[in-house]
C-alpha cells in the first residue's frame, strides 16, 4: 500500500489533456463555491444595509416623536387638573357623537360609562379624551346593549411615574 487514494489513482490514469480539464473544472467549482457561499451573500447584505439603515432612521424618528409626545403630555398634565376630566369627557362626547352616561372619580381614577353606534367611535373618543386631559386609559370594557348600541366602561388614570 503506497497511500494513494482511489481518486488520485484515477486522476493519474487520465491523459494530460483530461487532467487539465478536470483541474479546470475543479477550479471552476471552487470559484463558484466562493461566489455563492461568500461573495453573493456579502453583496446582498451590502444592498440591504441601506434599506435597514432607512428603516432604523424612521424608527428612531418615531421614538423621538413619542418622547416629545410624552414630554408634552406630562407638561399638559400639570396644566389640566384631574377634576376637570369629566368636563373634558363631556365636551369630547359632544364632538364625537358619544353619549356620556355616567362619570365617577375614585382614588385618582376617572371612570366613564359611554354609549355609541360602534366601537370605533368609542375608541376615537377615548383617544381624544386622553389627548385633551393628558390622561391614559387604564382599562376598557366594550359590549353590545340589547338595543344594538355599543356600551363601554373606561377607566382613565394618570401615570404615577
Amino acid at each position: 500500500m503506497n497511500g494513494d487514494s482511489e481518486i488520485l489513482k484515477w486522476f493519474r490514469g487520465l491523459t494530460a489533456r483530461e487532467q487539465g480539464l478536470v483541474a479546470a473544472l475543479g477550479a471552476l467549482c471552487l470559484v463558484l463555491a466562493c461566489v455563492y457561499i461568500g461573495l453573493l451573500p456579502g453583496l446582498d447584505a451590502m444592498r440591504n444595509a441601506e434599506s435597514r439603515r432607512r428603516a432604523a432612521a424612521v424608527e428612531l424618528s418615531e421614538v423621538r416623536d413619542l418622547a416629545n409626545e410624552v414630554t408634552w403630555s406630562r407638561a399638559r398634565a400639570a396644566e389640566v387638573p384631574l377634576e376637570r376630566t369629566p368636563d373634558i369627557m363631556s365636551e369630547a362626547a359632544s364632538d364625537y357623537g358619544v353619549e356620556l352616561l355616567r362619570t365617577r372619580t375614585e382614588d385618582g381614577v376617572v371612570y366613564a360609562n359611554v354609549s355609541a353606534i360602534n366601537s370605533g367611535t368609542i375608541l376615537k373618543w377615548v383617544a381624544e379624551v386622553s389627548s385633551r386631559a393628558a390622561i391614559g386609559s387604564r382599562s376598557l370594557a366594550i359590549s353590545r346593549a340589547q338595543d344594538g348600541r355599543i356600551v363601554s366602561e373606561v377607566a382613565f388614570t394618570r401615570s404615577t411615574s
